[in-house]
């Protein structure tokens, strides 16, 4: 669907100018290029289309990398519901890899530049805090599956959300072991 391109067009431009605007971030400058990139690709599938590709540059202002996030996050939702209608083998190629390029590299990219290690350790302090509690429920028979799929969607599965997903697995066998002595 030609319209879902151009828009997706018109977003990547808005996003691009505003990433250039904010340039003083070298991230933003590395996210500019790669926006760049997506505005070739659907620019080139455009004119494929017999398609005078149009832009009007909207100004979106970034202040800061938790913005950033947000129309990152925006975008990846555009393209995400434009996957699901598109009918086009093509132009749903083009719209996979741009999403899959956004979510696996814009977003970590962003994300892992704003944390330090002191947050991250913070919030991995907070995961085992809660998972405790999820053992102490497991142990009385009260935990439900609902919310052991929350807990594990909270888990960043980088290095730090790795060791935690460990340190709790390893505690519930601890746990079941322990019981089986004890029988």
């Amino acid at each position: 669907m030609r319209n879902n391109l151009l828009d997706c067009l018109q977003r990547e431009y808005a996003i691009y100018n505003a990433y250039i605007v904010n340039n003083t971030d070298s991230i933003f400058a590395t996210l500019a290029q790669s926006h760049l990139a997506h505005i070739n690709i659907l620019e080139t599938r455009l004119r494929a289309l017999n398609i005078a590709p149009s832009a009007t540059i909207n100004n979106v202002e970034v202040f800061d990398r938790q913005r950033a996030i947000v129309l990152e996050n925006s975008l990846l939702n555009t393209y995400t519901s434009f996957t699901k209608i598109e009918q086009d083998v093509d132009n749903l190629d083009i719209l996979y890899r741009i999403e899959a390029n956004i979510y696996n590299n814009h977003l970590p990219l962003l994300q892992d530049s704003g944390d330090t290690l002191m947050q991250q350790l913070n919030y991995g302090k907070e995961l085992l805090g809660e998972g405790q509690n999820m053992l102490l429920k497991l142990q009385n028979g009260e935990l439900s599956q609902g919310e052991l799929e929350g807990f594990l969607h909270k888990l960043n599965y980088s290095l730090i959300g790795g060791v935690i997903f460990g340190a709790f697995g390893a505690m519930i066998l601890n746990e079941i072991l322990n019981k089986q002595k004890e029988e």
